[in-house]
């Protein structure tokens, strides 16, 4: 046998098994890759998912608390004059706003949407409702009549914003 036959036939097994052996080595590392991938989803999901939740929460709370219903009957009307309760009333949905404005990173752009057109509709009802009364009526005279102005929508801003996030809510699990 010629020595470079030799040299060919001894080094081409153990090329084909330092081949295969490279090659199994690179299938393990991909796996590894996937395998530690799939678990920072994991990991993030472990911890996203509860954040989410919260802020879905919060923004619940939110849109339950200015709705004229409960935003009212928060606030002592009685004793105000129409201009006071509506700068009391803008006051307390803006201060609820800004304080769950952070909420909107957990959100989707859909919901946030949803949420600031609750606001906004509300805000509305209350100037208009406050600019068919004399500002120095009494308070609840205005109160009662943000309230019956929103009882006439047939799909009022807030519930249609509280569907969006229920549905969101649902989505997480």
């Amino acid at each position: 046998m010629e020595p470079y036959l030799w040299a060919i036939t001894a080094l081409l097994p153990a090329l084909v098994l330092l081949l295969g052996f490279f090659l199994w080595q690179r299938k393990n590392e991909k796996l590894a890759v996937l395998e530690w991938q799939a678990d920072m989803r994991k990991h993030q999901r472990d911890i996203l998912i509860p954040i989410r939740l919260q802020a879905h929460e919060r923004c619940v709370l939110f849109l339950e608390r200015i709705s004229p219903q409960h935003l009212i009957s928060r606030v002592d009307s009685s004793q105000k004059t129409v201009r006071q309760l509506q700068v009391q009333l803008i006051s307390e949905i803006k201060a609820e706003y800004e304080h769950n404005l952070t909420q909107q990173l957990y959100v989707s752009e859909e919901a946030w949407a949803q949420l600031i057109r609750a606001k906004e509709e509300t805000l509305a009802v209350i100037h208009r409702c406050a600019g068919k009364i004399s500002p120095e009526s009494g308070g609840v005279v205005l109160g009662k009549m943000i309230i019956e102005a929103w009882q006439q929508w047939e799909n009022p801003p807030i519930a249609l914003a509280l569907k969006t996030f229920r549905k969101e809510i649902k989505s997480l699990f």
